[in-house]
């Protein structure tokens, strides 16, 4: 992953100077080497050193290297320590769905 995105940044500025009918290949070249879609490589090429500023007035630079996961979904219930519980629990009342297992 981190190769692809060196890719990327590598290429940016070149993409950001090109005419359309050049981004057009560009693009496709890069698609062929990273695997990675269209509309996802032309976010990270046109985000890619573009300058941000916050209402605290923190500068930020768009960096394709960096990458932040961003949790979905929602939070876990139940502590990794209880999960062998659950599942000793789980067995023990036939494999029953979450819908049965209420009290």
């Amino acid at each position: 992953m981190k190769t692809r995105r060196s890719i990327v940044k590598f290429n940016a500025l070149k993409y950001k100077k090109a005419s359309r009918q050049q981004k057009t290949i560009i693009l496709s070249d890069l698609v062929r080497t990273t695997h990675l879609s269209r509309k996802y490589l032309t976010m990270l090429l046109n985000n890619t050193g573009k300058v941000r500023y916050t209402s605290e007035g923190i500068k930020l630079v768009g960096d394709p290297t960096v990458i932040y996961f961003h949790k979905r979904g929602r939070k876990k219930k139940y502590t990794r320590e209880l999960i062998p519980y659950l599942k000793a629990l789980w067995v023990l009342a036939g494999y029953r769905s979450s819908v049965h297992l209420k009290a």
